[in-house]
């Protein structure tokens, strides 16, 4: 096939997830992709991935890419839409036999909370927020007390 080769792919993945991505295969071995990643969900954002699988002139596996990993918000939560550029390098032997390709793109969850640290600072950030909308900062807290031994207080 004559160098450079461009392919693309869009990928509905369900639940308002959408990926999309152009990568152009050069004759040094240079893979260059650009991937947009986007939702159209209100309130929830997401992670996804795109790999890119490299094929022979019958369809057989020859290499792929790492995972190229993006996130974005819901669309009131932040940005629910980015465009990334990346780029990867293959062995310019497996570039000459390269034919075609598959881009997978794919739904990767990414637990916000990756460490107690982490789950502290969110209840330490989303605190104030709560106190606004139940008005507890307002209201008198009530009084402790404590039983001594004999059950008095």
């Amino acid at each position: 096939m004559p160098f450079p080769m461009t392919f693309s792919q869009h990928t509905e993945l369900g639940h308002h997830r959408r990926m999309e991505t152009t990568i152009t295969i050069s004759n040094n071995g240079r893979i260059d992709g650009r991937t947009k990643t986007w939702t159209s969900a209100a309130w929830e954002g997401f992670h996804g991935s795109v790999s890119v699988f490299l094929l022979d002139e019958s369809g057989n596996y020859l290499a792929n890419t790492h995972p190229h990993t993006y996130g974005v918000n819901g669309v009131r939560t932040g940005d629910p839409s980015r465009k990334d550029s990346w780029t990867e390098t293959v062995a310019i032997d497996i570039v000459n036999q390269t034919h075609g390709c598959a881009i997978v793109h794919s739904h990767t969850p990414i637990s916000v909370f990756n460490s107690p640290d982490e789950l502290k600072r969110w209840a330490e950030a989303v605190a104030p927020i709560v106190q606004i909308f139940t008005g507890s900062q307002n209201e008198p807290q009530p009084e402790t007390t404590h039983e001594n031994e004999s059950g008095l207080h």
